[in-house]
C-alpha cells in the first residue's frame, strides 16, 4: 500500500481486534511494516482493549445489603401509623366576620331612601348641543401583491471545476484520498480526515482559483462486531502456499499483487468519477479546459495500463499452479476500465482468502478479469 494513504480507522480497530478479513488484513500488515505512526496506533488499541477487558472482569455492581436494611424500614412505617393525626379547628373567626358583614349591608340599604328624600332638587337640563357631521370613514383598498421574482441559481462554471480538478491531480489528491469537489453556489474541496500538510498542499495546488477548501473531521469509527481475536489473518490455501514455495513466498507475492492491485483501482476510481462528471466533453465551454479533461483521463489510462502488465506478471505463478488458461486465448467481457478493475479485485480477492485449493472456475475467471484489464487499458 501507498505509505502516505493511511487506512481508515475501521480498519485499524478490525485490525486490532482481529476483525479484518483475509484481503483487508494483508492489506493494513502491507502498510504497517512501513508506518510507524499506524503502528503505534495499533498498539494503543490493543493496550486500551486489554484494559478495558481486565477491568470489566474484576468488576461488579455492588448489591444492596437488604437485611440490615428492613428492621429500618419496619420501624418507619410503624412509626408513620402511631403518630396522632391533628384535630380539626372550627374557625369561628370567619363566621363573625360575616355575620357582621351582612349587618352593615342590611342598614345601609334601608338609609338610602331618607338620604334620597332629603337632599332632592331640580337641576336644570343642559340645552342639547349641536355637532358637525362625522363624514363615514373609508376603507383603503389593499394593494395588490406582487408575487415575487423567481431567481435564477447560479450556474456553476465548468471551465473553473475542471481546473480545480486537475490541480489536485498534479499532486495526486485523486487517487483514493478522501477529497470531494463540490458546488454550493460556488465551488468547494471538501477534504475529510486529512493531515495539516496535506490540506496546505492542496490550498497551495489551488492558489489563483475561485475554490474553497474546507476540513472535515467525521466522528470516530466504532469497532464492529466478529469473532475473537487471533482467528483471521492466518487463513489461506496451504495447497496454494506450498505450490508455491511455503507460506512466506505466498505472503510476499499476494502483498505484491494486492499492492498493484490497491493501485489499479485507485486508477480506476478517477477514471469513472470523471465519466460521471463530464460525459461530454462539449459540456464545457473552454478550449484549454477541454484539453486538461483529456491529459488527464490520458494519464490515468497509461498508470492503469502500467498497473494491469504487472499483475498479468505476478499472478504468473499462481495461474500456473492453479492451471488457469491463457489470457491470450479468452475473449474478455466488455467492459469499462473501471468495471474490469473492480471484478479483478472480485476475483483475486476470492482466490487469495480460498480455504483450499482454487477451483477451475476460479482460474477462468481470473484470466478472464486478467484479459478484460488489459483490453481496458487499450
Amino acid at each position: 500500500m501507498n505509505a502516505c494513504r493511511h487506512p481508515q480507522q475501521a480498519s485499524l480497530l478490525r485490525f486490532a481486534d482481529g476483525e479484518t478479513g483475509f484481503v483487508e488484513g494483508w492489506r493494513v500488515r502491507g502498510h504497517l511494516r512501513n508506518c510507524s505512526s499506524c503502528r503505534a496506533e495499533i498498539a494503543a488499541m490493543q493496550s486500551a482493549m486489554m484494559d478495558f477487558a481486565m477491568v470489566r472482569s474484576h468488576w461488579a455492581p455492588p448489591e444492596p445489603d437488604w437485611p440490615s436494611l428492613e428492621p429500618r424500614m419496619a420501624e418507619q412505617r410503624s412509626a408513620r401509623l402511631l403518630a396522632p393525626q391533628p384535630q380539626a379547628r372550627i374557625l369561628l373567626r370567619p363566621l363573625v366576620v360575616i355575620a357582621l358583614g351582612a349587618v352593615v349591608l342590611a342598614a345601609a340599604i334601608l338609609l338610602i331612601p331618607f338620604n334620597q328624600g332629603a337632599h332632592t332638587a331640580k337641576i336644570p337640563t343642559p340645552a342639547p348641543v349641536s355637532h358637525p357631521p362625522v363624514p363615514a370613514r373609508q376603507t383603503p383598498r389593499p394593494e395588490p401583491v406582487k408575487p415575487p421574482r423567481p431567481t435564477t441559481p447560479p450556474t456553476p462554471d465548468r471551465n473553473v471545476e475542471v481546473r480545480a480538478l486537475a490541480a489536485i491531480h498534479r499532486i495526486g489528491a485523486d487517487l483514493g484520498e478522501p477529497v470531494a469537489l463540490t458546488y454550493d453556489g460556488g465551488w468547494t474541496i471538501v477534504a475529510t480526515a486529512l493531515d495539516p500538510e496535506r490540506l496546505d498542499e492542496i490550498r497551495d495546488a489551488l492558489a489563483g482559483l475561485p475554490v474553497r477548501v474546507r476540513a472535515s473531521h467525521p466522528p470516530s469509527a466504532e469497532p464492529l462486531p466478529g469473532p475473537s481475536a487471533g482467528l483471521i489473518h492466518r487463513q489461506g490455501s496451504a495447497a496454494l502456499e506450498a505450490a508455491l514455495g511455503g507460506r512466506a513466498a505466498f505472503e510476499t507475492l499476494a502483498n505484491d499483487i494486492l499492492e498493484q492491485n490497491d493501485a489499479l483501482l485507485a486508477r480506476a476510481f478517477a477514471l469513472r468519477n470523471l465519466d460521471r462528471r463530464f460525459p461530454s466533453a462539449a459540456a464545457i465551454p473552454g478550449a484549454a479546459e477541454r484539453q486538461m479533461l483529456h491529459g488527464m483521463r490520458q494519464d490515468h489510462l497509461r498508470a492503469y495500463a502500467s498497473h494491469a502488465r504487472r499483475l498479468r506478471r505476478l499472478t504468473g505463478p499462481i495461474r500456473d499452479a492453479i492451471q488457469a488458461p491463457a489470457t491470450g486465448s479468452v475473449r474478455p467481457p466488455s467492459l469499462s476500465p473501471a468495471d474490469a478493475a473492480f471484478e479483478l479485485d472480485r476475483v483475486l480477492s476470492s482466490l487469495l482468502a480460498s480455504s483450499g485449493m482454487p477451483t477451475s472456475q476460479q482460474a477462468a475467471e481470473l484470466s478472464a478479469a486478467l484479459a478484460a484489464v488489459t483490453a481496458g487499458a487499450q
